[in-house]
């Protein structure tokens, strides 16, 4: 079956997001219609990556966290 509203919002999360492969990843996540939130986690401070993902016009709200720690 079919529908033509969306389903319930969708949060992603990305980790290692300033790595090569990892960057395409979180640009395709951002262009998914269907999420409504992108949070990038890594432990290098990368807040270009968050700016350049953050910048394409599309639903998902960019959240951006510079550092993980590991308890």
């Amino acid at each position: 079956m079919f529908s033509s509203t969306s389903g319930p919002d969708r949060k992603v999360v990305v980790l290692g997001s300033a790595g090569g492969i990892v960057q395409p990843l979180a640009l395709l996540m951002k262009l998914n219609p269907l999420d409504s939130s992108l949070a990038l986690y890594d432990i290098a401070e990368t807040p270009g990556m968050t700016a350049d993902v953050s910048h394409i016009n599309s639903r998902a709200q960019v959240h951006p966290f510079p550092r993980l720690f590991f308890f």
